[in-house]
């Protein structure tokens, strides 16, 4: 009996034996772990939690995650006013037609539109002067009276060029002030301007009495003062004009201002040596600009507003503003406060315009937090409300976790 169950026992250990070598490991890892998702997402039991993101190091390492700290710290006080782009005073100009006669192009040139680019001395327009009796007569006088003006402008150059040579002289020998030769060179500046302006003046006037009824190919060049863009025209090619008709309009657009009108009582409050930071209104796809105040502009008000206007200057590489548009301006006050600050790059923006950061809840686990940003200031962002200071949020990586979060990332 015994050796019974003995011989019945041995098929039944050979199968455990089986049994086991069949669950012993293997080679290759199992299929599950070769397919494990490099993200996991815990949807929220309730509204009032959101949804918490769970990387894989190696997904981690691929996107390269990093975090830094939300802090408070001091920041500028600033404000957000409305202003105005507009040239500066000089940089619009409306040429007219110094003389009576017919208008036409230059042969090299096509046709003329509103909008178009001009080079600063382009000839826009050719003028063949129609002149009378009168006409000549008044034209000699302005010629002659010219090369007066030139001849004096000349005495006033050299005078200034003495002058300034002796203040040179005077202050090699320590004998003489710096200021004394600040103001020579500035004296003679502006008398090689005058002398120029004359010249030119005389040139023009002896030019077109050389060509009273001549052909337009010996008329009279009505040039662009400035580089700029041509912004209204009033005048076409085979057109016959009176002395003084506007023909075109030219603004510069490589410097505008931009004038921003402030409460009167709250310009005390504004730092104005503090540049401006311009921003288009809605532009989120356009970036701020720097804007430096003038330092010397009109006295300007409005008295029916109670507000006084504050000019500044913006170098524009691009034409990203246009004069006469409305734009946000963000000017610096006086004195500081205390505000939450986090980096730029971990603010994201949903589709309702809603600023959102990924807290680090726990290594490699991230939970979105809902933030109010103020403003930017540089590589950070002000923040009106947020998580506590000292909180871990995602900078490099954000953009990819959250489109995870939506159905978007890969």
């Amino acid at each position: 009996m015994r050796e019974a169950n003995l011989f019945a026992a041995i098929p039944l250990t050979a199968l455990l034996a089986l049994l086991a070598q069949g669950c012993g490991p293997k080679s290759s890892p199992p299929a599950a772990a070769a397919g494990q998702p490099p993200a996991k997402l815990e949807r929220a039991s309730s509204e009032s939690e959101l949804a918490r993101v769970t990387l894989t190091e190696e997904a981690c390492k691929r996107l390269g995650v990093r975090t830094e700290p939300i802090a408070r710290r001091n920041v500028e006080r600033t404000r957000s006013f409305g202003g105005e782009v507009m040239a500066p005073p000089g940089r619009a100009v409306t040429v007219s037609a110094p003389l009576a006669g017919a208008l036409s192009r230059p042969a090299d040139s096509g046709g003329l539109e509103a909008g178009q680019t001009v080079k600063g001395g382009e000839a826009v327009f050719l003028l063949a002067p129609v002149l009378t009796a009168d006409g000549r007569i008044q034209l000699g006088t302005s010629r002659i009276q010219a090369a007066s003006d030139v001849e004096r402008a000349k005495i006033e150059r050299d005078a200034a060029r003495l002058a300034l040579d002796r203040a040179e002289k005077l202050l090699a020998d320590k004998a003489g002030q710096q200021r004394l030769v600040d103001e020579g060179r500035a004296r003679l500046l502006d008398a090689e301007a005058a002398l120029r302006a004359g010249e030119g003046r005389r040139e023009l006037l002896e030019r077109a009495e050389r060509a009273d009824g001549a052909s337009p190919a010996e008329a009279i060049p009505i040039a662009a003062p400035f580089a700029g863009v041509i912004s209204g025209l009033h005048a076409a090619a085979g057109q016959t004009v009176a002395a003084g008709t506007p023909l075109y309009e030219v603004v510069s657009l490589e410097r505008l201002w931009v004038r921003v009108p402030v409460y009167a009582g709250d310009v005390a409050s504004v730092d104005l040596l503090k540049a401006a930071r311009i921003e288009p209104l809605g532009g989120v796809d356009r970036n701020e600009v720097s804007a430096q105040p003038v330092p010397v502009a009109p006295p300007s008000a409005d008295p029916s507003a109670a507000s006084v206007d504050l000019f500044y200057l913006v170098e524009i590489t691009d034409p990203a503003l246009r004069p006469g548009e409305r734009v946000a301006a963000l000017l610096t006050l006086r004195g500081e406060e205390e505000s939450l600050v986090a980096p730029w790059k971990a603010i994201l923006h949903d589709v309702h315009g809603g600023t959102w950061v990924y807290e680090e809840a726990a290594p490699r686990s991230y939970i979105r937090r809902r933030t109010a940003v103020r403003r930017r200031d540089g590589d950070l962002a002000v923040l009106e409300s947020g998580p506590p200071p000292g909180t871990l949020v995602v900078t490099d990586g954000a953009a990819e976790i959250f489109g995870f979060e939506f159905g978007s990332g890969k």
